[in-house]
């Protein structure tokens, strides 16, 4: 089981550094809560995150399991935890899997300070109305929790009945609604096709791992079109964006890949069509064009 690292940090909506997303709770000085702020927007591909790591800014990652020399600890999965805007308890808001540990604090030139890193395709920031996931607090006749440290190795027999929860959901990578929230961030304009995951994680919940590159890509394509009827989509979503789901010619439970050639974006009955319809197998060698898959 690879190690786990619980991290305390101020609540925030997005913690991709909009201006409005003011932290609240948590432990950090000023230098340190602004570095929070980015602590889940892509940077090369990556994600880079800080946690205020005490008076001498280090982390013991010898409990991680690195070396008594070591610089960093890889293969970590790093829980992202935070302070109720209530202040009741502490919550799960996201998650770095496999991530690098450093042991003294890191300065990126445009980023900041960091002390976590990960690629972007293997964090999950959860949204605000589903961060559901408690986390007690230490207190008299409760050891063995989070208490006024920032980092937390969870090695109470608390924390490893947590971790033990915590590894399951983490399997998961994301659900729709994550994927569609990473998506929306991503709008923008793609000069070249993103690469995708070409074998896409499974977990045993048959939820698959998905880039959100992708996704964001193929319904920038579309242009608000359905790919397979060419009518404009049924109706715009909450995100103010025409609404089209993406569909993969070759099913991800076949082993096709999350990659552009390997999806496209419909509207809801077209894609329905494209799994039920009795013209499933003619509609697929039509996506398979539209999609230039081969």
């Amino acid at each position: 089981m690879p190690p786990m690292l619980f991290c305390e940090i101020a609540w925030m909506e997005t913690y991709t550094g909009n201006p409005a997303d003011n932290p609240r709770g948590a432990g950090s000085d000023s230098e340190g809560k602004d570095a929070e702020k980015y602590n889940f927007k892509p940077f090369n591909d990556r994600m880079l995150g800080y946690v205020a790591a005490g008076r001498h800014r280090t982390i013991v990652i010898n409990k991680l399991g690195a070396s008594k020399d070591a610089l960093s600890c890889e293969g970590v999965d790093v829980v992202w935890i935070a302070p109720r805007p209530d202040q009741h308890g502490l919550v799960v808001v996201g998650w770095y899997r496999k991530a690098t540990v450093f042991h003294k604090l890191q300065r990126h030139p445009d980023r900041g300070l960091y002390q976590c890193e990960a690629e972007e395709v293997n964090c999950v920031l959860l949204e605000s109305t589903s961060r559901d996931i408690e986390v007690e607090r230490a207190s008299k006749g409760r050891p063995g929790r989070p208490g006024q440290h920032n980092v937390w190795f969870g090695d109470s027999p608390y924390g490893k009945e947590l971790k033990r929860k915590l590894k399951k959901l983490l399997n998961q990578e994301f659900d729709k609604g994550q994927l569609n929230t990473r998506a929306s961030q991503l709008a923008g304009t793609f000069q070249s096709p993103p690469k995708g995951i070409k074998k896409p994680s499974r977990a045993t919940h048959v939820v698959y791992g998905r880039d959100p590159h992708v996704h964001s890509y193929v319904l920038q394509r579309a242009k608000g079109l359905c790919e397979l009827c060419k009518k404009p989509a049924p109706f715009m979503s909450s995100s103010n964006a025409p609404f089209l789901e993406v569909h993969h010619v070759k099913r991800l439970a076949d082993g096709g890949a999350d990659v552009p050639h390997n999806a496209v974006a419909l509207c809801p009955n077209c894609h329905r069509e494209a799994h039920h319809g009795i013209k499933w197998k003619e509609i697929g060698k039509k996506l398979k064009r539209v999609a230039s898959w081969s």
